[in-house]
């Protein structure tokens, strides 16, 4: 039962994953060269899912361990991921956030 818990794309979708990620980034830093330092772990971590991908055909040979394994890598690097590609809006949600306190502000002096 524990083994339908755990849903993997296959290898091979994955692998492309890993692929659409890794040029991603790379046009990411392109524009933002100062996301570079912060790509650093991105690709560490994309490297080490394909070494642990190179090693495997099909995820129904692996036991459980070894697909939680694969998993968690996965989601830390969805995770960072999304981290990654909002830098920029959260700048921008910082700035408006900025501007709704100075509106406040000038609410509060106007009274």
């Amino acid at each position: 039962m524990t083994e339908d818990l755990i849903q993997l794309p296959n290898v091979a979708e994955i692998k492309e994953m890993l692929e659409i990620a890794k040029r991603d980034i790379q046009s990411e830093i392109e524009q933002l060269p100062e996301l570079q330092a912060a790509s650093e772990l991105l690709i560490q971590l994309i490297d080490v899912i394909e070494n642990k991908l190179g090693k495997i055909k099909d995820f129904d040979a692996l036991d459980n361990v070894q697909k939680i394994d694969i998993a968690a890598h996965l989601n830390f690097l969805q995770a960072l991921l999304e981290d990654f590609f909002m830098f920029d809006e959260d700048e921008e949600f910082e700035d408006e956030d900025d501007f709704e306190d100075e509106d406040e502000e000038l609410a509060e002096e106007e009274k």
